[in-house]
């Protein structure tokens, strides 16, 4: 992070940090004067809103981090694209518990791009199969019914997420894994709807709504509803959970872990699982 009395080593530096909770804006933009002269890139640390987001990059900043991603943009109007609609009611359907098998065979077969991507999901090292895979049907008996469905949820999700940081969609597939996993950890558990609940969890920042509004528009149980509308119910406390595991206060992590009826010693062996899994989705 930049301070004044560091200013005889930008020579040697690559990127240069500014934390945006620490210092003003006015501060940082003397501060980027002294710089000028020097070919480090710019880091803003803990952005947190859109118009941080939007002043730091008028300010010439190349790289950001913080939570701002991950917060809708509230547009006045509260309709949702019809294209955007479909692609929601796919990621509905394929999760439906009679959608066959051979729905799913003809559903992937028919669409050139998920049958590639398909191809690319069993084949990764994520799977270590090995022998490749080339086949619709055989990828749906070694995946499974269940892993096909949540793939073309995924399809449909990366197409929403278009536009946005690819981070994103990531910290959605990192949630959807994660909450899955905390389920099967949990004594007695089932983790049918986490999957579900974890990969929702962002739609309001995907689609810039308001989680309410998104939520009459899609077929999904009352517990997925309450639980992202911030209604409670038997599900909140997983979402909770994940989301103090992602700002690091294992105080509670190990708290509620414990309530969920979850090994706490587990909780990050879950979470590495996600992220492993996640980076193996080719989408």
């Amino acid at each position: 992070i930049y301070k004044p009395e560091m200013k005889p080593l930008l020579a040697l530096a690559r990127i240069v940090k500014f934390d945006f909770r620490v210092s003003s804006i006015k501060e940082i933009e003397e501060s980027i004067k002294d710089l000028a002269a020097y070919q480090a890139k710019l880091l803003a640390e803990k952005i947190e809103t859109h118009e941080e987001f939007q002043q730091a990059l008028d300010m010439g900043f190349d790289y950001f981090q913080g939570y701002f991603f991950s917060k809708p943009e509230i547009i006045k109007s509260r309709d949702i694209p019809p294209s955007k609609i479909t692609l929601l009611n796919i990621m509905s359907e394929a999760n439906r518990e009679d959608f066959r098998m051979m729905d799913l065979e003809n559903f992937v077969s028919r669409d050139l791009s998920v049958n590639y991507k398909l191809m690319r999901y069993i084949n990764s090292a994520y799977f270590g199969m090995v022998k490749r895979v080339s086949s619709v049907k055989q990828t749906i008996v070694l995946l499974g019914i269940k892993e096909i469905r949540r793939f073309l949820s995924l399809i449909a999700m990366a197409q929403l997420v278009s536009g946005k940081p690819d981070e994103l969609i990531r910290a959605s597939l990192i949630r959807a894994r994660f909450c899955e996993n905390l389920g099967k950890g949990a004594i007695g558990k089932d983790d049918s709807e986490l999957f579900t609940l974890g990969l929702f969890s962002f739609i309001d920042a995907i689609l810039d709504n308001e989680m309410g509004n998104i939520m009459e528009k899609l077929p999904l149980s009352e517990n997925i509803k309450n639980a992202l509308t911030g209604d409670g119910g038997e599900l909140a406390d997983y979402l909770t959970l994940v989301s103090y595991y992602e700002n690091g206060d294992w105080g509670k992590v190990a708290s509620l872990a414990a309530k969920t009826g979850i090994d706490g010693e587990k909780v990050p062996e879950f979470y590495m699982d996600a992220v492993a899994w996640a980076d193996s989705v080719p989408i």
